[in-house]
């Protein structure tokens, strides 16, 4: 693959602080590398690392993923340029919170219990009470504010302010307002399609703790009863292109929410067993487990379709256990 064919592929990655360019527009891509089943891609920014490098990358990777061949080795580097000169990290102490009055956090172990209705509700109230507010979605697995405020689309404006006494200028993001609120969520700077990939190790380690609980209790029988119930276990996890198509086909738009909403497979395992019996032995064991919820049953085996197919659907969650959270 050529470098222009390259180029033409990073094209579609646009930077959400700069008018929505292109990182080829603006200049960014520094280096190409191409070779025998690899491509290797350097970022430069100038005088300071972007606040979006980490992001700008990892949509590099994407697009480099969803274009080039499976089994091409791709290399992303992003690098500064001119060494920016040393300055005192910003911390939220007393100067950093100046004119602050009140902070308000809500926060909570456990994913899908309405952390951000509560904080959405709470910070329009208090700015229909005369409150000056801002609000700070912090969640990087699943930014629900854009959809729960309506500025879906949006993209905050990089602005920069001059440093004075010597002091280095600085790079500031201007939140979206409306209601009379102050908005700064990650779901800002990313596609929607981007933001279902990030549910995609979750989802990846849902179905792992699954399939290690189904070969634990297949072990079981075998130590108790001498036999394995489980002939074989495939599981699967629906690609973002898949998911959108899906939310689509029914007319939803495709947001994060929508997909946590109405998409119940987007991961699957699927256990195929020698015997009736033992499939539902397999599914009262896994339904006794203490930490998986069933949502739903479909049983195909007592009520086959009109087709004649016959098997036995179950839709659970299970937690998946985060560095500062558990999601389900």
């Amino acid at each position: 693959m050529t470098e222009q064919e390259i180029l033409n592929i990073l094209n579609e990655v646009r930077h959400p602080g700069k008018g929505d360019r292109s990182v080829v527009d603006l200049g960014m891509v520094d280096s190409i590398e191409t070779g025998t089943g690899m491509v290797s891609v350097t970022l430069a920014f100038t005088g300071r690392k972007d606040p979006l490098a980490d992001y700008l990358g990892g949509a590099v990777r994407a697009a480099l993923i969803r274009n080039l061949p499976k089994d091409t080795q791709i290399n992303v580097k992003t690098v500064v340029k001119e060494e920016a000169p040393h300055k005192k990290p910003l911390e939220l102490d007393d100067q950093g919170l100046a004119g602050v009055r009140h902070i308000i956090g809500v926060a909570s172990g456990k994913g899908g219990v309405g952390k951000s209705t509560v904080a959405v509700n709470l910070a329009v109230a208090l700015a229909r009470m005369g409150f000056k507010v801002g609000l700070a979605d912090a969640d990087v697995y699943g930014p629900s504010i854009p959809v729960m405020t309506g500025t879906q689309g949006a993209s905050p404006e990089v602005v920069e302010t001059r440093g004075q006494d010597g002091e280095e200028a600085r790079q500031w993001f201007v939140p979206i307002e409306k209601y009379g609120v102050k908005w700064m969520s990650i779901g800002y700077f990313a596609k929607p399609e981007q933001a279902l990939i990030w549910r995609g190790p979750m989802a990846s380690g849902a179905l792992k703790q699954i399939n290690t609980k189904l070969e634990i209790l297949n072990q079981e029988f075998q130590h108790v009863h001498n036999y394995n119930p489980i002939e074989h276990i495939k599981s699967r996890v629906k690609t973002p292109g898949s998911i959108a198509a899906k939310l689509k086909r029914h007319g939803y738009e495709v947001t994060l929410a929508n997909m946590v909403k109405y998409c119940n497979d987007i991961a699957g395992i699927r256990v195929i067993c020698d015997f009736t019996s033992d499939i539902y032995k397999i599914a009262d064991m896994i339904s006794n487990q203490s930490d998986i919820h069933v949502l739903a049953i479909k049983d195909y085996i007592a009520h086959p379709k009109p087709s004649g197919y016959k098997s036995y659907h179950m839709i659970v969650t299970v937690p998946v256990y985060l560095s500062d959270r558990i999601v389900d």
